[in-house]
């Protein structure tokens, strides 16, 4: 036996497929859009719009990858855990890449591929920034001496 304790809880079957459904069956509905030519309207205000379709689109994805790793090891650092997520968006992004590349009509970008990594980045740190926030605000709603005191009220005890 070596290690420290459990520090947190595990996730065991459904809790563990239930914390991969959202990215799971984003990643299929990408791939299933993937397959087919699509036509984009044109939009002449909007420069680079295919970019930004892709740095959204996989900033979803990076959101729900860290979501799911986040809850897979919640032993784990959080950074480190953060950075897994965005990596496997940014990896199913390249494999999206490529799966393009042999679909007619379609075509393998590297910029596209640059864009769905910047945007998977910022969708799991948004990921992680959304966790602290309401993790701030739940420590703050139980600890009343943090709430600020309403003006012309003290509190005297």
């Amino acid at each position: 036996m070596s290690g420290a304790p459990p520090v947190g809880p595990r996730l065991v079957g459904a809790q563990l497929a239930l914390a991969w459904a959202p990215a799971a069956a984003y990643m299929a509905l990408i791939f299933t859009i993937s397959s087919f030519r699509v036509e984009l309207p044109e939009l002449p205000s909007l420069p680079m719009r295919d970019k930004l379709i892709h740095l959204v689109e996989y900033g979803v994805l990076g959101f729900f990858c860290a979501h799911a790793t986040l809850r897979t090891w919640p032993r784990k650092p959080r950074r480190r855990m953060l950075a897994l997520g965005a990596f496997l968006a940014s990896a199913f992004g390249l494999s999206d890449e490529l799966h393009q590349a042999f679909v007619p009509g379609r075509s393998a970008e590297l910029l596209d591929f640059v864009a769905d990594t910047v945007g998977a980045s910022c969708g799991a740190y948004a990921r992680g920034f959304l966790s602290r926030f309401a993790r701030g605000s739940a420590e703050l709603a139980a600890a009343p001496e943090l709430r600020p005191q309403p003006s012309g009220e003290r509190d005297e005890t």
